[in-house]
Formats: structure tokens, sequence, C-alpha cells
């Protein structure tokens, strides 16, 4: 066994501390102590969504059913749009440079950790779409996101409305009757949610475990000066003949010595 797994093994007790002082290090460092308990010192990614509801024409998803129409002879039965393939076709229309430009306008420049974009809904309303669903929804999710909470909301909010605002104009361009439109309802307008721990917990474990490595370090040095100094006697080094017997012998010593503390507490 190598020299310093010995000395750490002699020094139990210190490599305990050490890990707690690296937790303690680790925790100082990344948060700071509020009235809410622990808040995170870094940067952290909220996101806020707006989730429309696409609708219109006979598809209606209020209706049962659509009615029936009177087939004429020559004349084709009208096709009608999937609505849930028209979302997918929003939500990269708000993903787009025109809405972005739009919430530039009206909400500032984007700063670092700012975005807007959309995803057609796979889900239920609780559902995840970083996991997406099985389901096909005419439901679009503008979602805006910020390092700012109140920010991840506003962009949000003016990014569905520069989208909503775009798709009214280019179906007043090309003349879109009323009765066919596409319409789009606002149905929930979330609050900003943090995003996930995984890129903050990495900056977190890397601070405890330098801090443990050079507390380690720092009992492997410890003690190779006391043995310098004469004050410890040396380790066997590795490939002796006596290192297993030494190792052995601690073992034993350390378990006799707990027998015997466990003996005399009865």
């Amino acid at each position: 066994m190598p020299t310093y797994l010995l000395v750490l093994w002699r020094c139990k007790l210190l490599v305990v501390a050490s890990a707690v002082l690296a937790a303690i290090v680790a925790t100082a460092v990344h948060f700071t102590v509020t009235d809410e308990g622990l808040t995170l010192r870094g940067d952290r990614e909220h996101s806020a969504a707006v989730t429309v509801l696409l609708g219109g024409g006979p598809r209606n998803p209020y209706a049962a059913q659509i009615p029936g129409v009177e087939r004429v002879p020559g004349v084709e039965d009208d096709q009608f749009s999937d609505l849930s393939n028209t979302a997918v076709i929003y939500a990269y229309l708000a993903s787009g440079e025109e809405v972005r430009a739009a919430v530039i306008e009206q909400a500032g420049p984007l700063e670092e950790g700012d975005g807007v974009g959309a995803v057609r809904r796979t889900t239920q309303p609780r559902g995840d779409e970083s996991n997406g669903g099985r389901f096909t929804l005419p439901f679009l999710s503008v979602i805006g996101t910020s390092f700012d909470p109140a920010r991840a909301v506003e962009l949000s909010r003016t990014a569905t409305t520069a989208l909503l605002d775009r798709i009214t104009r280019e179906q007043d361009a090309q003349g879109v009757p009323e009765s066919i439109r596409v319409t789009l309802t606002v149905t929930d307008e979330g609050d900003a949610v943090p995003g996930a721990l995984g890129t903050v917990a990495i900056p977190i474990a890397g601070t405890g475990l330098a801090v443990l490595l050079l507390a380690l370090l720092g009992i492997v040095l410890g003690h190779r000066f006391r043995v310098r100094r004469g004050l410890t006697a040396p380790l066997p080094r590795r490939g002796e003949p006596g290192e297993a017997l030494s190792l052995d012998a601690e073992l034993e010593s350390a378990l006799a010595a707990e027998r015997q503390d466990t003996v005399s507490r009865r």
C-alpha cells in the first residue's frame, strides 16, 4: 500500500475534518445566508413561459364535431390544417429574428443570459418540455430566459405580444378571411422558475474538491515534516517486507483498542 494512504489511515480524524472543512468552504463561497435561507451567490438561469392555444375555423377546440358539408360534384372538399403542426411553425417564428428584434425594441438589448424562444407543447400542463412527451397538441409555450426572474417574465410577455402581432399582420397582408384564420388565445402567463442545478453544481463541487485535496496534501506533508524532525516514526515504504505486517498489526491494534473500550463501558 502506498505510504500516503498509510498516512491518511493513521490520520482518519484529520481526513474527516478535512471533508467537513471542504463542505463548509464550498458553501461559504457559493452561498449567502438570507432570511429565506441559503441563497446562491452566482448567476442561475430563470425561465418564464406564456402558454398560447391555437384554434379557429371548423377545428374549434370547443366544438365536439366538425359540421358536415354537402358535397358538390367537381368541387374538392376543404383541407384543414393540423394546428399542432402549425404550432411548430409558430415556435420557429417566435424564435426568429423579427420577433427578437421587436423584443429588443420594446424591452431593451438582450444581456448575457437573456433569450426568447418557443416550443410546441407535448406534455400535460405540469409536464417538463425538456423531456418531450407523447402528445401532439395545438399549444405553444413562448419562453423568456434570464438570470433575473423579473427580466425573464418581461421577455416572455413581450415575445408573446410580438409574435401575435406578427401573425395578425401576416393574416391581414394575405387577406385571410376571419372565418378561417388561426386564432391565438393566451391561456396562462407563468411566473419565473429557476433552471436546473446541473451547471451550478459543477463549480460548487470543484471548490469543495480543491479544498479537500489541499487539506489531504497538507496532512501528508505534515507527516513527512514530523518524520524529518524525529517527532514520529517513519512508515514502511512501498514494497518493503514489513509493510503488510505493519499495516495488519496497526489495524489489529486499533480493533483491539475499540473492543477494550467497549468492554470497559459495560
